[in-house]
């Protein structure tokens, strides 16, 4: 019986961390992301990965990221990307901001829930300010089956420190 119970308890917790990020971005503006992303696993064990998409910060840009991964013997897995942002400026067109970042993480899993590391350097260029940056990211996340469809909801927090200042 408690089985059953567990999908039930984890489809609760997707819809409550999606009623929270609405709630969050119906009352502040400032952040907001939208991304279709397709991967490829090759026979080698690399994995090809795509997106783009738009997002809204301060100002609104589009982006797109082509990289590269695969997951090593101990479980880790590293990547290497080139991250293409371009936000809108106030005279109509595009900056152009380019990032060309490095990865490696790696996966706890415990009781049906998974926990991540990321750490991230990354180099920007192009109209921002160039310089490296210290991305790492936590995120904590669950899979979930509703209507016959696998969900997985997370929480992700991801600061960053900017070399350039220092």
């Amino acid at each position: 019986m408690l089985k059953q119970e567990r999908p039930s308890i984890k489809l609760l917790a997707s819809i409550l961390m999606l009623i929270c990020t609405q709630a969050v971005f119906a009352e502040d503006d400032s952040l907001n992301f939208v991304a279709l992303s397709a991967s490829k696993q090759l026979s080698t064990g690399h994995t090809l990965i795509a997106m783009t998409g738009n997002i809204q910060e301060q100002f609104k840009g589009k982006l797109a990221y082509l990289g590269v991964s695969k997951k090593l013997e101990n479980k880790m897995i590293w990547s290497l990307g080139y991250l293409g942002y371009y936000p809108k400026n106030d005279k109509g067109s595009y900056n152009e901001d380019h990032r060309v970042r490095g990865s490696l993480a790696y996966t706890f899993k415990f009781d049906g829930w998974q926990l991540m590391h990321r750490s991230r350097v990354e180099y920007r260029m192009g109209q921002a300010p160039n310089g490296f940056r210290y991305r790492p990211a936590l995120e904590l996340s669950s899979k979930v089956t509703a209507f016959n469809t696998l969900l997985i909801p997370y929480v992700e927090v991801e600061p960053f420190y900017d070399f350039r200042q220092d």
